[in-house]
């Protein structure tokens, strides 16, 4: 039986994505250096937390220009656009972007700055390609032909080939403190914490790694970095080309609430990375691994991506 992507030349499309991220990486390298555009961040939404510069939009008109002219009839979705208009993920070929993911991070020039591009075909989430222009990382992927660091090494790092995963106490793991610093929300994410980090009682992981860019930590659990990343209320943006890397690199992406169904636009996910001697059946450790760690973890309301 065909892939349902079969039309698309997926290996042309990641060739272009990873130009094209690195094009749009030119412009967020030379910023953070202080040789182009200003790095300062205006505040969104009225919230102190959640920042816009001036890159970000140059960045998404810059990327989306491109697309228009390879891929006049895809569609596209950028979080600079999405956040001023209603949207929704259709069937046609459709390149989702966040042009700086990281914005708080570019403002202090704190080095885990990405670009995030995917795109999704008949809502399958199909190539990723994240770059860090800063530290010259660029991880891709494409359905189907493993995940790629700098297009040359495979994922896992070093090797291609994944370590055994350990048990929950002796898990790295990947949070995000987010920008709804809501009580209710804030409450919540601190009690996963407390509950997954400490001892009496609690998971008491090894240990927990925020980098302040959902795609980068995405792509820390397909180097094998860390061994998980879980987050609730990151939007598809920030997750759709990560997504495709860790299951390239032969991690899962499953609902951040447990369950069968993932939803791709449900804001709630959680990341495992590829585990030595292990097949992606339902037992396998990746999955065990999840459930456990999901009964550590509090849910949060959120409101679902799109329209």
């Amino acid at each position: 039986m065909a892939s349902q992507h079969s039309t698309l030349d997926t290996a042309a499309i990641l060739q272009f994505a990873c130009d094209l991220a690195r094009q749009g990486g030119q412009v967020i390298r030379d910023a953070f250096y202080g040789q182009g555009l200003s790095v300062e961040g205006q505040v969104k939404n009225g919230n102190p937390s959640d920042l816009v510069t001036l890159v970000d939009q140059h960045v998404e008109t810059l990327v989306f220009g491109i697309i228009r002219e390879r891929y006049p009839d895809h569609k596209l979705i950028g979080e600079e656009s999405a956040s001023d208009s209603s949207w929704t993920l259709a069937d046609d070929p459709t390149w989702i972007v966040d042009p700086v993911d990281g914005t708080t991070n570019f403002t202090q020039r704190f080095p885990f700055v990405a670009i995030s591009i995917a795109l999704a075909y008949r809502k399958e989430l199909v190539v990723g390609v994240v770059y860090n222009p800063v530290l010259d990382e660029l991880y891709s992927a494409r359905q189907g032909h493993g995940a790629w660091l700098n297009q040359s090494t495979r994922l896992p790092f070093p090797t291609g080939q994944p370590a055994p995963l350990p048990p929950l106490n002796q898990c790295l793991v990947g949070f995000e403190h987010g920008s709804d610093r809501t009580p209710a929300v804030l409450d919540s994410r601190l009690a996963s914490l407390r509950r997954s980090g400490g001892g009496e009682g609690g998971a008491q992981v090894r240990g927990v790694r925020v980098l302040g860019s959902g795609a980068l930590d995405m792509c820390m659990v397909a180097r094998g970095a860390t061994d998980m990343y879980w987050e609730i209320g990151s939007h598809l943006w920030d997750i759709a080309a990560g997504t495709v890397i860790v299951r390239e690199a032969g991690g899962i992406v499953v609902n951040g609430r447990g369950g069968d169904n993932f939803d791709i636009l449900g804001r709630k996910y959680l990341a495992i990375r590829a585990a030595a001697n292990d097949d992606d059946a339902e037992h396998s450790i990746k999955h065990a691994l999840a459930r456990e760690v999901l009964t550590y973890l509090e849910d949060i309301e959120v409101t679902r991506d799109g329209i």
